[in-house]
């Protein structure tokens, strides 16, 4: 799979692993980012297939 992130691209192995287990051992926070494949937003628990590329956008909030 491919991650996507604001500093770059990673090629990571799936091995059955969730987003969130990938994001975690990559250090991308998952409750601050939402993953995309396609254009269209993936919940956390979903595994992705090691030809996936999935995009992790930042969400910010404030006031």
């Amino acid at each position: 799979m491919i991650l996507v992130t604001k500093d770059g691209e990673r090629k990571v192995a799936v091995e059955g692993r969730s987003l969130e287990q990938i994001a975690l051992a990559l250090g991308v926070l998952p409750d601050s980012h939402i993953f995309l494949m396609e254009g269209r937003p993936v919940p956390m628990t979903a595994v992705p297939a090691d030809a996936d590329r999935v995009r992790a956008l930042p969400v910010a909030s404030g006031g």
